[in-house]
């Protein structure tokens, strides 16, 4: 199981920046600006589940997720693939059908995946389509021949709000999306860093009794995170 720790805020309300960042090579945003993950985190107070959830993770490396970085066979960070809007669009086969987006997805032999095209881990891919500001994100994709398997597959719109439903995963157990996750380069650069990033861990079933799962949820009615 992985949570998402730093996407839960006690109920704020997503400021007006003074810019807000493209996705390189696109002319889209991440989610509209009232999203909880464009919620500036710099000067919010520490949980009061702090103590419980640091407790619960114990002395397990942070695990931070990093947009595209570095060079070469094995290139550190989860690659970002942006297509037209027209990009030919395949059938994916699901391990866990029953909670992707069976829809097609614009892959193709041009397709990063993290950690490479011979990559062990994850394999995640996230494909931004222009003009849609559609987000396709899969989790551990394969190609034999011309056929496409992933373990799971999620679609976003940029433009939207809209969550998954309730239990479900994404192409990360956590159920949200990436790329909203991922420390880029360019949103650094143009001063962006004190909004929220996913720092996933595993943590173990027993931890629950001391995370209160209920608290992990934002609302579907606006952008604000929902604490019991």
């Amino acid at each position: 199981m992985r949570v998402a720790g730093t996407v839960e805020t006690a109920g704020v309300r997503a400021a007006k920046a003074k810019k807000r960042v493209t996705i390189k090579n696109s002319r889209c945003t991440l989610f509209p600006e009232n999203n909880v993950w464009n919620t500036p985190v710099t000067h919010l107070p520490v949980h009061k589940r702090d103590k419980a959830w640091r407790a619960a993770i114990g002395s397990r490396n942070v695990h931070p997720d990093f947009g595209p970085a570095g060079r070469g066979e094995y290139p550190y960070g989860i690659p970002v693939t942006v297509v037209k809007k027209s990009a030919t669009k395949s059938k994916v086969r699901f391990a866990y059908a029953a909670e992707s987006d069976r829809v097609k997805y614009p892959v193709s032999s041009r397709t990063k995946i993290e950690g490479g095209k011979n990559g062990t881990g994850d394999r995640h891919a996230i494909i931004v389509q222009k003009g849609t500001c559609r987000v396709y994100e899969l989790f551990d994709l394969r190609r034999s021949g011309s056929r496409w398997t992933a373990g799971s597959g999620a679609v976003w719109s940029l433009k939207k709000n809209k969550l998954r439903k309730d239990g479900w995963t994404s192409a990360d157990a956590a159920g949200l999306s990436i790329l909203a996750g991922l420390l880029r380069y360019d949103e650094v650069k143009a001063g962006w860093s004190s909004r929220m990033i996913a720092d996933l861990k595993r943590i173990p079933s027993s931890a629950f009794e001391a995370v209160d799962t209920s608290s992990m949820r934002i609302s579907r009615n606006s952008a604000k995170a929902r604490q019991p």
